[in-house]
């Protein structure tokens, strides 16, 4: 069923695109001289296919958010971005309805939005559903609305509309206010980081309920909102908010130095996702995750399918299955990873467990006292946003000769975990 709802809506979608794309080649006669039937029904016939696009724009949103588990890890940051647009355009055209009489609100921003709303539904439905055909509609139509949008625009100069004119000058045809300066790019920038904090919100929520520093997206939304008023009231030259010079220039050191930090972080974070495994290692600890109930969580899931695979192997290997039990879980989340690996056919022999850990610190502690040998091999298999800073913790407990082997991270969460994780470096350094 889904599956004829999808090719449903594509189908709608392409007439859409075709009905565009067809009104530019068609030769057009001056309104004024069509007869008002002809009129009436051209407009009927233009909303109706342009109600039927926006309840579809709805709908597939709502139709991917069911069915993208299904999707290959390749393709999920595609369908979310898609998704993202797709939602854009749905608010853009509300935006457009409720604001249309005043010509504030979105107005103030885009003297089309309705246009650049159907801009991002094309662009959305082609990442969501990639397809060269689909593609080249897509383009024509994208043309097509462009051309008809400045022809419109023509008629209304021609017609001599002083009001308009002074619109004209201060509002961008789709998207800007006012001439290109360094605070207009800022005030772009933060609507961006506006949408992106609410929309990826819901997202870490559909896919994994309330994580832990959920918070960071909501508050970068609401820091957003704010500097965009700063920034708006600078552009139009007024000044509702009196900051002194010497608290700006400070902010500004403040947030430079601040990134440079945060992008040091995220750089030896990232380095730590794509290290090299090695073979044969004497040990290698799986570190504990969430687990819901008896059943492992999607990221433990991960470590649990890496672990499978290189004890397959590397079959002299001893692996420790490492952490306690937490809130919500009916067994150790080291006795969840022994279970799973005896299921896909792991020797029960080769498997120690160390089910008082939580936390890495303590993951690395107690694993340490099962390890025996002098300066054996360890290696230690977790999401790769994590690997990073787990290695940093067993050397600092004492596991020298160890590497990393690292699992999937699964996007779009994967975005959070890696912004997460620079928080968790800077707490094990200052610890």
């Amino acid at each position: 069923m889904l599956v004829i709802y999808k090719y449903a809506a594509l189908a709608c979608l392409v007439i859409f695109y075709v009905t565009v794309s067809v009104a530019f080649f068609k030769k057009r006669k001056d309104r004024i001289e069509r007869p008002k039937k002809i009129v009436n029904t051209k407009n009927i016939l233009g909303s109706a296919v342009d109600v039927t696009a926006f309840c579809f724009s709805v709908l597939i949103p709502i139709l991917e958010f069911i069915t993208i588990w299904r999707e290959p890890i390749w393709k999920i940051m595609a369908l979310v971005i898609g998704l993202y647009l797709c939602l854009t355009a749905d608010a853009l055209n509300i935006g457009a309805l409720v604001f249309a009489p005043r010509k504030n609100g979105v107005y103030l921003y885009s003297r089309n939005p309705g246009v650049l709303a159907t801009f991002f539904l094309y662009a959305g439905v082609c990442l969501m559903y990639p397809d060269m055909l689909l593609f080249m509609v897509t383009i024509a139509g994208i043309v097509a609305l462009h051309i008809k949008t400045v022809m419109h625009e023509r008629d209304k100069e021609d017609k001599g509309n002083l009001e308009y004119e002074e619109y004209r000058k201060k509002v961008h045809r789709y998207f800007g206010r006012g001439r290109l300066c360094y605070d207009s790019v800022i005030l772009y920038i933060y609507f961006v980081l506006f949408a992106w904090g609410v929309l990826y919100t819901f997202t870490c929520i559909a896919y994994a309920g309330f994580v832990s520093f959920l918070w960071l997206w909501p508050l970068l939304s609401i820091w957003s909102a704010f500097r965009i008023k700063i920034q708006r009231d600078r552009l139009e030259g007024r000044n509702s908010i009196k900051i002194p010079k010497a608290v700006r220039i400070g902010y500004r050191i403040l947030v430079v130095v601040m990134l440079a930090v945060f992008a040091y972080g995220e750089t030896l974070i990232i380095s730590g996702m794509n290290e090299p495994v090695q073979k044969d290692l004497d040990y290698v600890i799986v570190l504990g995750a969430g687990v819901n109930g008896t059943i492992p969580m999607r990221p433990l899931q991960m470590r649990i399918d890496r672990a499978s695979e290189y004890m397959k192997d590397n079959p002299d290997t001893i692996l420790i299955a490492s952490g306690g039990m937490g809130f919500g879980e009916k067994i150790s989340e080291a006795q969840c990873i022994k279970d799973n690996l005896i299921k896909m056919g792991i020797d029960e022999e080769r498997i120690l467990l160390e089910d008082r850990s939580t936390s890495t610190i303590e993951n690395m502690r107690y694993s340490k006292a099962l390890i025996e040998g002098e300066e054996p091999s360890v290696g230690i298999i977790s999401n790769s946003f994590h690997l990073y800073r787990a290695k940093k913790t067993a050397e600092m407990e004492g596991i020298n000769n160890c590497y990393g082997i690292p699992g999937i991270t699964l996007y779009p969460m994967g975005i959070h975990y890696v912004v997460r994780e620079f928080f968790g470096c800077v707490r094990m350094f200052f610890r």
